[in-house]
């Protein structure tokens, strides 16, 4: 709200006085930022995509290929839209989820979803590393996958 002392002149200052128009803080305050032409919800985001275009492109590497933002099923009313599905040599796949911190209970609540509905083994990235691994009720294969899978870049 405006400070009492201010003078507001113009309906400009008026708006700047009351926050209108300001960009809005995420919720643990991260940043969105752009990689490849494509706006990720943080830094960290972003670079796991950048990570994982470099695995993609190495010979000893099992990725193929992945999408990010995808939707997976956790039962009738339950979804979790997890950072990235990647698909592995072999036609499997894993779905990885990049936390900063872990303080989100409705995170909390579909992490312990998973194994009971997870087609294959999520992931959990921190600070760049596989921090966790949630084994689902699937394994990841094509079978598994086969009810929820588009494409994969």
């Amino acid at each position: 709200m405006a400070i009492a002392n201010e003078v507001i002149s113009s309906h400009s200052d008026l708006l700047a006085a009351l926050g209108v128009g300001r960009k809005r803080r995420g919720k643990f305050n991260a940043q969105r930022t752009e990689y490849e032409g494509r706006v990720y919800h943080s830094k960290a985001e972003a670079q796991h995509a950048f990570r994982l275009d470099l695995e993609k492109g190495s010979p000893d590497s099992d990725v193929v290929g992945w999408t990010p933002q995808f939707n997976i099923p956790l039962g009738e009313d339950v979804a979790l839209c997890v950072d990235f599905l990647v698909r592995l040599a072999g036609n499997r796949f894993r779905c990885d989820e990049v936390k900063g911190y872990d303080r989100d209970t409705l995170w909390r609540l579909k992490r312990s979803l998973w194994p009971k509905h997870g087609p294959c083994p999520l992931h959990v990235i921190r600070n760049g590393i596989t921090a966790e691994v949630v084994p689902g009720k699937g394994d990841g294969s094509a079978t598994a996958m086969a009810t929820i899978t588009g494409a994969v870049r």
